[in-house]
């Protein structure tokens, strides 16, 4: 390969599914058959916990246009249990959506109403109501890490503070889109479009539920929209039995109510943090509990809340601990960035309050105990592919002119009467990680261009884009040589995993980056046959879309030559390599097992009215390390995107259920709203994306979209660095703000 880049990230690539988006020819699985297929709604529980005694759907049978009924015998994964408002209780497949929303209101079901709870809290007390998912009680022990000797630790502390923040906002993922599945049978092969994120995941599913072999399943994917972690209602399973018990090809698409009450819900969590530190703000000891209101799903992925604390700062006393409750709320799962966004927030309001106790500026004291490369992870003993976090915390203080402009908490007023506040946090982002289980196919055709066989879908910022990226840098081709075949249709891919954890540009980018080595190597061998006198593959290089020897550039062939005679280049690769640095990173060598981390920080300044409660944000420059940007434009978009989410975090997520009945009380885009236009500083926010380069990704590149997200925690730190008083249930509000300062 030549040593510069020629195509990975060079402005102005395009995205290669730009057309069908902005024509609107990108298929989502509602588009498929119309007028062809029948469509389908799903019946919700009115009770928070309830047993289905009986089920009559003979009048909704009845109705002109219905085909059929299904229920909880009939669908997999549904159970005569119902856990929380809105959770299925049957479906109903007609003509068309309104004669089946009709059908669903003839549907009479006999309920056994239980003993339900919403509240967290009030779920961990002794004799509260069991949600009925845990035979004996509503809490279990998620993780339990210890690290050196904490009783120790403290004892050595010349400081120690104990700082209780949360319950932080619970919020629905509230994608534009609802759940689309659209099934059919032939014979006894199912097929099934499906709005998904993990196509072969879908897959499996379906192959499990209905006990089908696998060669008997089709799932396809192009269009998935984003789910930010897959907030829509799972429908899946129920479109498919609709589709089996009529015969017909049925479609079942929820919309944002559906969603809202059956969709996945982000986790609330709440934490206990207590740290001890030498005068000098060194960290002796942590001891942090945190808790996450996991809903209805017994195993939510809160497991690492204490990761931004426990990977990134050293401590050699340590123990972290989550517990897990179960409540009769919808349940929590995923969303951007996971646990990251309120784990950091979480962190940083202790972490303040030990730099404020020990009267150190907050980011020197954050710079004093974060890791640095030369450090492994303190607890597995693995090294960091990089680590910039010292440059990301830097360089998000430059962009806000902390070091000039840095105060005491309450201690500067502007000239309006505003009171001004600034802050700089940061941590090691667990997403963005590498791993090697992803596949990739990539045909070259008889004229040198390329088609790459991509088993996702398109759900994020052009994911395939940078995929073809890859190959394209890899071949020697131009990019506008290398298009998506293709691309989430299970049986002509490989398994490209789920896009989840901002890994798939850098975990199938590795697949493809693999695969495209394949066929260079069969390419080369073929191209070395055709010079003349003929050469070693091994003095060849490529670029531009020609083939040239190395020690005479001007000596070359194109692809479009040699694919004429050799048109049988398939690179494959099953999985990408193995979790080892590709090169020397820092005082570690090439070939030593590694952990792969996103740096980023941000830098937050803001002006707060305490007579309104209102927030201004001035500046806010979010700094995040991808290791090295791949679709530039994709990229961008991202960490724009990211900005935004966080924005919203801040100061408008939040989910809200009515404690006695358990119903939701915003249940729309007009109370449970994202910032229009109007309410975003468009002109105050900054993204900048560093590339450090890390050891283990496919040309030094890690994941985007999650840590790009995960900072929203900078503007409770700016905020309490204003007024002097901690907002510690997010988001930050103008009411909660004045209710902080006794003004309401």
């Amino acid at each position: 390969m030549a040593d510069e880049l020629t195509v990975i990230g060079k402005p102005g690539n395009i995205d290669q599914q730009a057309v069908e988006c902005v024509t609107g020819t990108i298929e989502f699985p509602n588009d498929l058959f119309m007028g062809q297929k029948l469509h389908a709604k799903i019946l919700g529980c009115p009770h928070a916990h309830a047993k289905v005694v009986s089920i009559d759907a003979s009048k909704a049978l009845e109705l002109d246009g219905v085909e059929a009924v299904v229920t909880h015998e009939d669908v997999p994964g549904w159970s005569e249990v119902k856990f929380h408002v809105g959770d299925a209780v049957a479906a109903v497949a007609a003509k068309d959506e309104n004669t089946a929303a009709h059908a669903l209101t003839l549907i009479k079901v006999t309920y056994e109403t239980r003993a339900h709870v919403v509240d967290p809290d009030e779920a961990m007390e002794p004799g509260a109501p069991l949600v009925g998912l845990f035979p004996d009680g509503n809490t279990t022990l998620r993780t339990d890490i210890v690290r050196g000797d904490v009783e120790a630790g403290f004892a050595q502390a010349d400081v120690t503070i104990e700082d209780e923040s949360g319950w932080t906002n619970r919020w629905q993922n509230a994608p534009m889109g609802g759940g689309n599945t659209t099934a059919w049978w032939q014979d006894d092969i199912l097929h099934a479009w499906v709005d998904t994120q993990n196509p072969h995941g879908e897959h499996s599913g379906f192959a499990g539920f209905f006990s089908l072999p696998h060669n008997k399943v089709r799932v396809f994917t192009h269009a998935a929209g984003g789910g930010f972690g897959g907030g829509r209602a799972a429908v899946q399973a129920v479109a498919a039995a609709l589709a089996k018990k009529t015969g017909k090809i049925v479609s079942l698409h929820t919309d944002k109510r559906d969603n809202f009450f059956r969709g996945v819900t982000h986790f609330a969590c709440k934490s206990k943090i207590k740290l001890g530190a030498k005068s000098d703000g060194t960290l002796t000891a942590i001891d942090a509990q945190f808790w996450g209101d996991g809903g209805t799903n017994p195993s939510p992925p809160y497991n690492a809340l204490p990761d931004c604390l426990q990977i990134g700062f050293r401590c050699p006393n340590a123990n972290f601990k989550v517990t897990g409750v179960i409540t009769n709320a919808p349940p929590s799962g995923y969303y951007r960035c996971v646990q990251h966004p309120p784990g950091a927030f979480l962190m940083n309001t202790a972490l303040d309050a030990m730099a404020e106790k020990l009267g150190m500026d907050p980011l020197d004291f954050r710079l004093k105990n974060i890791l640095t490369i030369e450090e492994p992870d303190q607890d597995s003993g693995v090294a960091f592919s990089f680590n910039t976090l010292r440059e990301c915390l830097l360089d998000s203080a430059a962009a806000i002119g902390y070091a000039s402009n840095k105060h005491a908490p309450g201690a500067r007023t502007l000239d309006d009467g505003r009171k001004h506040g600034m802050a700089v946090t940061g941590h090691l982002d667990g997403h963005g990680g590498y791993g090697s289980g992803r596949g990739a196919i990539i045909t070259l055709r008889p004229d040198g261009t390329c088609f790459i066989n991509a088993g996702i879908a398109r759900s994020s910022c052009g994911t395939n884009t940078a995929h073809c990226h890859f190959v394209a840098e890899t071949l020697g081709l131009k990019y506008d040589d290398v298009k998506t075949g293709d691309w989430g249709a299970t049986a002509v891919t490989a398994d490209g995993g789920m896009q989840a954890g901002s890994t798939n540009t850098n975990q199938a980018g590795a697949a493809f980056t693999i695969a495209a080595r394949d066929a260079r190597e069969q390419l080369f061998k073929a191209a070395a046959k055709m010079f003349d006198p003929q050469v070693n593959p091994e003095d060849l290089d490529a670029r531009d879309s020609k083939i040239f020897l190395k020690s005479n550039p001007s000596k070359s062939i194109t692809h479009k030559e040699v694919c004429a005679r050799n048109q049988r280049i398939i690179g494959r690769a099953s999985a990408g390599w193995n979790p080892v640095l590709q090169f020397d990173v820092g005082p570690w060598k090439a070939g030593t097992p590694a952990n792969q981390r996103v740096p980023c920080a941000a830098g937050a300044e803001v002006a707060v009215d305490t007579e309104s409660g209102e927030v201004e944000v001035l500046k806010w420059t979010a700094v995040t390390d991808i290791g090295r940007v791949i679709y530039y434009d994709g990229a961008h978009a991202q960490a724009w995107a990211g900005l935004y989410h966080m924005f919203w975090q801040a100061f408008f997520a939040e989910h809200i259920y009515d404690r006695e009945t358990g119903i939701s009380l915003n249940p729309n885009f007009l109370n449970h709203r994202w910032p229009a236009s109007l309410d975003i500083p468009y002109d105050a926010l900054q993204e900048v994306l560093r590339e450090g380069v890390s050891g283990l990704g496919p040309y030094g590149a890690t994941g985007a979209g999650e840590p790009v997200a995960s900072q929203y925690s900078v503007i409770a730190c700016a905020i309490y660095n204003a007024i002097g008083v901690w907002i510690k249930e997010p988001p930050f509000t103008p009411w909660k703000i004045l209710k902080a300062l006794g003004k309401a």
